[in-house]
């Protein structure tokens, strides 16, 4: 990373920030710019912060306190709003200690409204990225390497992070991001539905030819030859059509070589899932007539809306989507099943993480915010708010996290072995080249050619950003 970095006044404020959670509350005076300013929080969360409104507001705190005013502002995911609900309360604390600071919240920003604002050269000092697409953006020079602030935090031990989440993130050892907000795939049961259909939800397929037998049994067809009823689409959960990497990681295959350089997902392992995979589809209809029976819903609505008995989707999607739609539904949550010759534990799992713009003025305190908001202590709030998991791997199997909740130790589980799409440097570009499956499910072509395809053009991706990296000297 370019540059020496500049503690100044943070580290003491970071330093006294570790007791200050407990410590903080009552109804806290802070201040994001830009945000409704309402009064304390209700039962259902906060209607909005309270204090001092805009610049002035901070320069006048800022003032009191001797210190010069810092506006962060922060891109923040369409889900995770850091001044409302949990965000808030994480956040305020570090607003309160800090008079000095304040936040300007830019809700359901993305990826593309970054590069734009970049190109500007007024991009937001952190944003809310995908994990896959954060090597893409230090390579393109639009963020900075966060590894020497990682190494001189009191409050991150890299080693304690879980490994394929660091991998996602890093280019050539060094972080890139910080992560923020996993999430693991799970296989929910439908209990009315299997049931109805013959099959015990308490006892949960453990292998494809268990899972393919209780999806045709729990298939149905009207009189008019339309689906009536599926039983499992492998697609139509959160991942979608990047969802056939499950099986084919469980038969052991990988989407990069050992060098992580080059794709090598057009072999026998993929052929064989991909295979399954079709089989599935085309023994409930195919895919044109499932199409039409979904008619434009997502995956969690036809499970909740009771036409589906399994549905492959995030723990996250629990709190967020089915839960919200039908409290009372009831439903079992267990593993993938595993194929039947043998193979290994897969998950696919996703994540959300925080780099810092290479042309932010307030780098140091972009980090402190980021340091601040992934610390032990609030990242489990927020994981526990939103069914995601913690960042750290003591978290994940702590009782602050688990808290006897059966799927949230499943998930704990399950993060052992998550994977994600390719994430090298140009992992966002080469995304579309990985969807492997629909060509396949459709008709469109054979399993060969469109692994084939995919493989040729993801490299040519992967190429064209190695080269970047060189001319560029990283």
């Amino acid at each position: 990373m370019a540059g020496v970095i500049r503690r100044k006044y943070l580290g003491g404020a970071a330093a006294m920030l570790g007791g200050l959670v407990a410590a903080a509350c009552g109804e806290p005076t802070v201040r994001y710019v830009g945000q409704p300013q309402a009064g304390p929080a209700g039962p259902a969360g906060p209607a909005g912060p309270k204090g001092a409104t805009g610049a002035q507001g901070a320069q006048g705190a800022a003032g009191a306190a001797g210190m010069a005013p810092v506006q962060l502002r922060i891109g923040m995911n369409a889900r995770f709003h850091w001044g409302e609900d949990v965000g808030q309360e994480i956040t305020a604390p570090l607003l309160e200690a800090n008079p000095w600071l304040s936040f300007d919240l830019i809700p359901a920003y993305n990826l593309n409204k970054f590069r734009t604002e970049a190109a500007g050269g007024a991009p937001p000092d952190v944003y809310s990225s995908g994990s896959y697409w954060a090597q893409e953006d230090y390579v393109l020079g639009l963020t900075i390497l966060l590894e020497d602030y990682i190494k001189t935090s009191k409050v991150l031990d890299k080693s304690d992070v879980w490994e394929s989440l660091r991998l996602d993130v890093e280019f050539k050892g060094a972080m890139t991001a910080m992560l923020y907000a996993p999430d693991t795939r799970i296989m929910y049961t439908h209990d009315d539905n299997a049931r109805k259909a013959g099959i015990d939800p308490d006892s949960p397929p453990q292998n494809w030819s268990e899972l393919e037998e209780n999806a045709f049994k729990a298939f149905r067809k009207a009189d008019d030859g339309k689906v009536e009823h599926a039983g499992w689409y492998p697609f139509w959960g959160s991942g979608g059509p990047y969802l056939w990497m499950v099986p084919y990681w469980q038969l052991g295959g990988e989407l990069l070589n050992q060098e992580q350089t080059e794709a090598v997902f057009n072999n026998d392992e993929a052929v064989t899932a991909l295979t399954w995979l079709k089989k599935i589809v085309d023994g409930q209809g195919g895919f044109a007539a499932l199409d039409e029976f979904r008619a434009g819903r997502r995956g969690h609505a036809i499970l909740v809306q009771g036409d589906q008995t399994y549905l492959h989707a995030t723990l996250s999607e629990r709190g967020e989507t089915i839960r919200p739609a039908d409290p009372n539904l009831e439903f079992h949550v267990s593993s993938y099943p595993l194929p039947d010759a043998g193979g290994v534990v897969a998950n696919y799992g996703g994540c959300h993480s925080l780099p810092i713009a290479k042309l932010s003025e307030h780098p140091d305190e972009a980090w402190t915010f980021i340091e601040w908001v992934t610390r032990e202590d609030n990242n489990i709030k927020f994981a526990n708010r939103f069914d995601r998991v913690p960042v750290r791997i003591s978290s994940t199997n702590s009782d602050a996290y688990i808290q006897g909740d059966a799927a949230k130790k499943l998930q704990a589980q399950e993060m052992t072995k998550r994977r994600f799409v390719i994430a090298a440097p140009g992992g966002r570009e080469a995304l579309k080249h990985q969807n492997v499956s629909t060509p396949v499910i459709k008709g469109e072509a054979s399993v060969k050619d469109a692994l084939d395809e995919g493989v040729r053009l993801t490299n040519e991706v992967l190429a064209k950003f190695r080269r970047q990296a060189e001319e560029r000297g990283l």
